[in-house]
């Protein structure tokens, strides 16, 4: 009962002391000269944006315009809406505007400042990022086709599985073959089930991420005054954190001292870790445990992310079967029936390449937008933007901007058919109102592993319109049930994220059918060939 009153007292103690410094900063902080909403002395309109801020967003955006603010907390925050501001201010002012907000406890303490993702603008995370950008370039991507072809074999036969059903399991199937995708590029470990321990400790690792990174979970992250108090005010929070950091640290590790002993006698199969444990990093200032949190960045940041934009996709493939149909005369004007799509039909599929711009448009990642922090003061258009401002590039007026895109609530892939390139050629364009979407990021900040994404979109989508019809499912009498593709029908979180559904799998046909099957055995029976090295099944190489 004690140690609980001393708490409760200690959070008194803290609150009487702090609260004078919050009102004295919030008095003394200059002001932002835009319109926008007015808030709650103290934490404004709350901790952080509501967790579905869409139609919020684009009503702020209605009546203040191109650009407002509000505060949220103990940040004020500045909001761009159009191509043309999130170009000047997250490219042009990159310098400035590429930073982090701080999270002494979060990030520094649980992730010991090694989280890429949310690490702020430094000399540490350039160095970081250059690596990253190593070996994610484009060629460096290819290399890794072989590994993507294999496993979406291993998708195909495993949808041919769920024939004429009611499937729920094809939700899991991807989300499977993108963890096995980013597991064998970063560390060469296949996971052909989706039950297994590689698949705790990483998903592990990401709630937890999920949990530390919520506005609350550790005051000092909201409100920085806290950060001057010593641990034994807040004992709860601290045991919290202890727990946290032990557990991302083993499971990061784990896989980098796994491979590791493998490097060492000569067994180790081409993969990002590798190449990460083969550069001269010490002579850049870092050290084995960063490089072994850049390697787990990977597939934390890639995995859930595609699985993402493909389970979208078959939910609006079902409830769009016109566009569906177009996409299917695509490919089997290409492929016929006798083959499956490789990378080299990515030139001859214009209207694949444009239904994956249009559910990376309609369904970004980022529920809310880009979020940055200003590092230092600075002016646009007349208005001047206080130091440790928050910055955001709200994607939800960017992708449902009625004047760039006609009916932009509507799966229209058409739209895209005058993109005739991949999305990292518009990301990187000075041309920024030709821009396709936002969803890989803005300024130094780009997603470093968009060509490896966008390899695995391709090669998916291709082979899955190819393989499979997919429509709505079928109730008790046989009619086809409703399914809901609005807001609803996306998980709460900073990732937009579609709830398990249910859609019918049709097979094109029966010839297609059995060449999914054949190919798989195939498959199972040869591997792969990744530079040079032969691969088995297990993701191991061949001696």
């Amino acid at each position: 009962m004690l140690p609980l009153l001393y708490q409760a007292l200690a959070v008194v103690g803290v609150f009487c002391v702090t609260f004078p410094v919050v009102v004295l900063y919030q008095n003394r902080r200059p002001k932002i000269n835009l319109p926008g909403p007015k808030g709650w002395p103290l934490i404004g309109l709350g901790l952080d944006l509501p967790r579905r801020p869409r139609q919020m967003l684009n009503d702020y955006r209605e009546k203040y315009g191109d650009m407002f603010q509000m505060r949220l907390g103990w940040y004020d925050w500045v909001f761009f809406n159009n191509p043309r501001d999130v170009k000047e201010v997250f490219d042009r002012k990159a310098a400035i505007t590429s930073h982090k907000v701080a999270l002494p406890m979060a990030h520094d303490y649980v992730m010991g400042d090694n989280g890429i993702l949310s690490m702020t603008y430094s000399p540490k995370w350039r160095r970081m990022r250059g690596f990253m950008h190593q070996i994610l370039t484009p060629k460096a991507s290819a290399a890794f086709i072989p590994s993507q072809e294999f496993e979406i074999k291993q998708l195909l036969n495993d949808f041919a599985g769920e024939e004429g059903k009611n499937s729920t399991d094809f939700y899991m199937f991807i989300r499977r073959m993108t963890f096995s995708i980013m597991m064998t590029s970063t560390y060469g470990t296949r996971i052909p089930e989706w039950d297994c321990e590689e698949v705790r400790g990483v998903y592990g690792n990401m709630r937890i991420l999920s949990i530390i990174l919520r506005p609350g979970t550790f005051w000092v992250d909201v409100f920085p005054p806290l950060r001057i108090f010593p641990r034994w005010i807040m004992p709860t929070y601290w045991l919290l954190a202890r727990k946290c950091k032990k557990f991302m640290q083993d499971s990061t590790m784990k896989h980098w001292y796994k491979l590791k002993e493998k490097y060492q006698n000569g067994q180790a199969p081409e993969c990002f870790a590798k190449h990460l444990m083969e550069a001269n990093y010490e002579e850049m200032g870092l050290d084995e445990v960063t490089m072994s949190w850049l390697a787990h960045a990977v597939p934390e940041a890639g995995a859930e992310t595609t699985a993402s934009a493909l389970n979208s996709l078959l939910m609006h493939l079902a409830t769009h079967p016109e566009a569906q149909e177009t996409a299917a005369q695509e490919v089997t004007s290409v492929l016929g029936d006798s083959r499956l799509a490789n990378i080299d039909d990515e030139a001859a599929m214009p209207y694949i390449r444009a239904v994956i711009k249009e559910i990376l448009r309609m369904c970004p990642v980022a529920t809310t937008g880009l979020r940055r922090m200003a590092g230092e003061s600075f002016e646009y258009k007349g208005v001047k933007v206080p130091k440790q401002t928050i910055l955001l590039a709200n994607i939800n007026a960017l992708h449902w901007d009625e004047e760039r895109f006609a009916e932009p609530y509507k799966f229209k892939p058409e739209r895209y058919l005058d993109h005739p390139f991949r999305s990292a050629v518009y990301a990187n364009s000075a041309d920024v109102e030709g821009r396709d979407h936002f969803t890989f990021g803005a300024g130094r900040r780009v997603c470093p592993g968009i060509h490896l994404a966008e390899n695995g979109l391709f090669l998916a989508v291709a082979n899955l319109i190819w393989a499979f019809e997919f429509k709505r499912p079928l109730d008790n009498v046989g009619v086809e049930k409703e399914m809901d593709i609005g807001d609803e029908a996306f998980l709460d979180g900073a990732i937009r994220i579609p709830k398990p559904y249910e859609v019918r799998i049709v097979p094109r046909n029966k010839e297609r059918l059995r060449l999914v099957r054949d190919t798989w055995t195939e498959a199972q029976r040869v591997g792969y060939t990744l530079r040079g090295m032969e691969v088995d099944a297990k993701g191991g190489i061949k001696v």
